[in-house]
This record gives C-alpha cells, structure tokens and sequence, in this order.
C-alpha cells in the first residue's frame, strides 16, 4: 500500500526573512503574527511553469510572490 505523506499547513514565524528585506517584498503574514488562510486555484500549466521558472530566477517562493502580488493588489484600507 503506497502512502501519502501531506505537509503541514504554515504556522506563524516570529521574524521576517532577510531575504524579503533585500528583495523589498512586504513582510509576510508569519512575520506579522496573522494566521495564514490557504488559498487555492487553478492555472493552466504553461502559466505555473512560467510562475515557477520566474520566481526559480529570482531566488523567490511562489507563495511570497503570490502574497505580494495580492497585497499590492487589494491594499488594507
């Protein structure tokens, strides 16, 4: 019987990466002490290649990006 091992969800950080503050993204949710919320949808996969390649090339994760992407996107009022 194959098993499936499942990561666990994020939980919150207590500082934010140096990477974060080189690269000028926002700091994340996990350094702010929020809870994270999941976010899920589909793409096709020339979108989440291109997606993955870019962010690869500039030493970032999908998720930061994504993160800051939505927060340039829908600012807190």
């Amino acid at each position: 019987m194959k098993k499936t091992t499942f990561t666990p969800k994020p939980s919150a950080a207590t500082s934010a990466s140096p990477l974060d503050d080189f690269v000028g993204l926002a700091p994340s949710p996990k350094a702010t002490g929020e809870k994270l919320k999941r976010f899920t949808f589909d793409v096709t996969p020339s979108l989440h290649r291109r997606v993955k390649a870019g962010c690869a090339a500039r030493g970032l994760e999908m998720a930061d990006l994504m993160r800051e992407f939505l927060e340039r996107e829908f600012p807190a009022s």
